[in-house]
This record gives C-alpha cells, structure tokens and sequence, in this order.
C-alpha cells in the first residue's frame, strides 16, 4: 500500500466514523423525542423536537414553561431534583427550587427519556461502528 492510499483508507475511515455518530444520535433522538412526546401533557408536545448538525444533534424539550413541568416547583422540585444523576443534580436544583415556594409537582416528560436513551448511545455508537469494519 502506498503512502496515498493508506491516507485515503484513513480518511474514508474518519468520515465513516462521523457518519456512524451521526446515524447513532439520530436514532437516539428521535426515541428520546418520541418518548417525551408520548409523555408530555396537552401542547408542551409541540415544542419537542431535535435538530442536526455537522457539530452533533440537539434534543429540545419545548419552551421555558416545559422545564418548570418536567421538573416541578419548590419543595417537589427539590425532591425530585434529589432523585437525579449527579451530574445534573446541582444544575436543576438551582434553576428549579428557587425560593422553594412553588407548588407543581414534577412531571418529567423530559428527563425521563433522555436518561433511560442516553445509556443506549455508547452502545448504538459501537454496533455502528462494528458496521463500519466489517
């Protein structure tokens, strides 16, 4: 092989690698998008959605009143916000407990979907991936 193919094998390879996250997240996204749509109350539905890009794939969970929903108000927001990974724990009390008077419960329409899909990227990425070198 000479020095020119082995550069073109190599960047045949690079771009079926991003092809293969590409394909991976849209799968993702849209059980993600269908799942919350599925579990959203009334129009916050219609704000669902995902975009993507040749940066990667963004999941929308509808406008600011969706996130107040899915996370709930004071003390249940306080609750339920406890109940997360902790890599998001801290980010969504601070924005959803405030003053810890609020009074709606947690729906999580969106968060919901998003955990359980996540965990399936890693997985979804590698059978692509064993795809791609076949």
């Amino acid at each position: 092989m000479t020095h020119d193919e082995a550069i073109a094998q190599l960047q045949s390879l690079e771009q079926g690698v991003k092809e293969a996250m590409r394909e991976s997240e849209l799968k993702i996204a849209k059980e993600i998008v269908q799942d919350a749509k599925s579990m959203a109350p009334g129009s916050l539905k219609n704000g669902i959605y995902f975009t993507q890009t040749e940066d990667g794939t963004e999941i929308v969970g509808g406008d600011n009143l969706a996130a107040y929903v899915n996370y709930g108000t004071g003390e249940f927001a306080e609750a339920y916000t406890q109940s997360l990974p902790a890599e998001i724990r801290q980010e969504a009390y601070d924005l959803f407990f405030v003053s810890g008077k609020g009074h709606g419960r947690a729906n999580p329409f969106f968060t919901s979907p998003v955990l359980l899909h996540s965990e399936e990227l890693l997985p979804t990425i590698e059978q692509e991936l064993k795809n791609l070198i076949k």
